[in-house]
């Protein structure tokens, strides 16, 4: 392995951690983009891994078609991992535009009674 590979590896498994993590702190919120972001960024991550560690092992044993192949699922896999956590984020800034925009409506309500 070279340094670029390791830097790699150390690199992908720092963001994957860091992901995970956070989609782990949002699942308290107990909202369905909590759950995308967590099965996007394992998906991502193992991809990203896998992609550096287990085919550089199956090159040696594996016909030229066969890496290909693996290549193809690997990287259908940190596609979908990717799609996945794009489509968490984006449902979690809607929810959290929505909750801003019903706080303003009741913080309107307060302040028209009050006065």
């Amino acid at each position: 392995m070279t340094i670029m590979q390791i830097a790699w590896i150390i690199t992908n498994l720092t963001v994957s951690v860091l992901m995970i993590t956070a989609s782990i702190l949002l699942l308290r919120e107990r909202h369905i983009c909590a759950v995308l972001l967590l099965i996007g960024s394992c998906l991502s991550g193992l991809s990203g891994l896998a992609s550096h560690l287990v085919v550089p092992l199956l090159t040696r044993v594996s016909s030229p078609d066969q890496i290909g192949q693996i290549f193809a699922v690997i990287g259908g896999i940190g596609g979908i991992g990717w799609l996945l956590l794009a489509i968490g984020l984006l449902l979690l800034a809607l929810n959290r535009r929505s909750q801003r925009h019903r706080i303003a409506e009741l913080e309107q309500i307060i302040a028209s009674r009050g006065a």
